[in-house]
């Protein structure tokens, strides 16, 4: 009875993985798992018997057929559920593709397996069951929250979005040749060179993050405002504090009131040069058409709010700092009011910031305790530099000099 329970989970694990991770193989299998699955062990005595005969290998085959269902199932189950957005959480926070964290512990039951556990007072945070199981402390984890540069995703407006051309290792062949002339492809090792990529993009391409001078050609009431390669870069690695608006609707625009609500919700006092991140509804639509349109954006006086606290660098998962453009250009028609044209942005007229746009990844962030990183390439005299911006979660970045 035990060696056929133990051999139904070890095969129930190994083939509920197998299809559970498959889209393909779980619809190819369905039909026929939903067939055997109601027939009892018994049924299947007859060509047990007629394969293995009057032996205990019989038996076992019997028992494992009776109690295999269940692990099977759960486990086929378990991994199906998972949303697809999550491999991509449990990627950045180096797990492998078959122990992602789950709100309990992974488990060989085929539970529902999630890219941010829930920490006591209900907040995601990201976590490694990989390290948990074998009894070791992870002193840094870094969870990433840019996106990437590719083709054929919506991440802008067609007309700005980036074009990437690929070169592969023998395509690079060409080029070596032009460097060493007399050069054959075999003698390359393979007959393989470099591989390469020609990008065409703006500034403003991807997870960047923009300077005051995008904003306007002033900043501090009236000093010129700093180019992207003027950035103090003691803005860019600061601790981080997370504000949740995902519940504002889309066009929605933050209020100071709305500012002070979340932070007094999370319990945190702002300090100066904090790294601000608002988590908008656009950061779980990233990838479908209608990214560009959606989240809330963070007007004037809320922007004013923070930066009159000490703040210098902000962030936010939607495609701009502001309100969509379609939403601000449906209520400036309606009111002929100017001052709602990016009016988040405009505040950096009155006090210089930067911010970043197209973040990702924050709903897997809690309010504070981590540190952001987020250096922008260092474009001479631009409006703006591509960054890969980073969470750290390590206790030493806060210890007492």
């Amino acid at each position: 009875m035990l060696y056929g329970w133990l051999l139904a989970s070890a095969l129930g694990l190994v083939l509920g993985t197998l299809i559970g991770v498959s889209p393909a193989l779980r619809a190819w299998t369905q039909p026929t798992l939903e067939f055997v699955r109601p027939l009892p062990a018994s049924a299947v005595m007859p060509v047990a018997i007629a394969l293995l005969g009057l032996s205990p290998g019989m038996v076992l085959a019997v028992i494992a057929f009776g109690a295999i269902w269940p692990v099977l199932l759960s486990t086929v189950h378990g991994f199906a559920s998972v949303d697809p957005r999550l491999h991509e959480v449990a990627r950045v926070l180096g797990l492998s593709r078959s122990s992602m964290p789950a709100s309990s512990c992974w488990a060989p039951s085929g539970s529902s397996a999630t890219a941010c556990s829930r920490w006591p007072n209900g907040w995601p945070a990201p976590t490694t069951a990989p390290f948990l199981l074998s009894g070791r402390i992870m002193p840094r984890r870094i969870v990433d929250l840019s996106i990437y540069l590719e083709n054929d995703i919506l991440s802008d407006p067609p007309a700005l979005a980036p074009r990437i051309t690929y070169e592969n290792h023998v395509q690079g062949v060409a080029g070596f040749q032009r460097l060493l002339p007399g050069l054959k492809a075999e003698d390359l090792p393979d007959g393989e060179a470099a591989a390469a990529e020609w990008v065409t993009l703006t500034t403003h391409s991807g997870t960047h993050l923009d300077a005051p001078y995008h904003f306007h050609s002033t900043m501090n009431r009236g000093e010129r405002a700093i180019t992207i390669d003027e950035v103090d870069l003691d803005w860019c690695f600061q601790p981080g504090v997370k504000l949740d608006f995902r519940h504002f609707p889309d066009g929605y625009v933050v209020t100071a009131a709305d500012v002070e609500a979340e932070l007094a919700r999370i319990g945190h006092t702002l300090r100066p040069l904090e790294i601000v991140l608002v988590n908008t509804r656009a950061g779980s639509r990233y990838g479908h058409p209608d990214y560009v349109e959606t989240g809330c954006g963070m007007g004037y006086e809320a922007t004013m709010y923070l930066l009159e606290r000490g703040v210098r660098l902000t962030g936010t998962d939607a495609w701009s700092w502001d309100a969509p453009f379609s939403h601000t250009a449906r209520k400036y028609r309606e009111t002929g009011d100017k001052s709602l044209i990016w009016e988040g942005h405009k505040a950096g007229r009155d006090i210089g910031y930067c911010h970043i746009e197209k973040l990702h990844n924050l709903e897997c962030l809690p309010p504070d305790g981590f540190y952001v990183s987020c250096f922008p390439h260092k474009v001479r005299a631009a409006s703006a530099g591509w960054t890969r911006a980073v969470a750290i979660f390590d206790d030493r970045l806060f210890a007492p000099a």
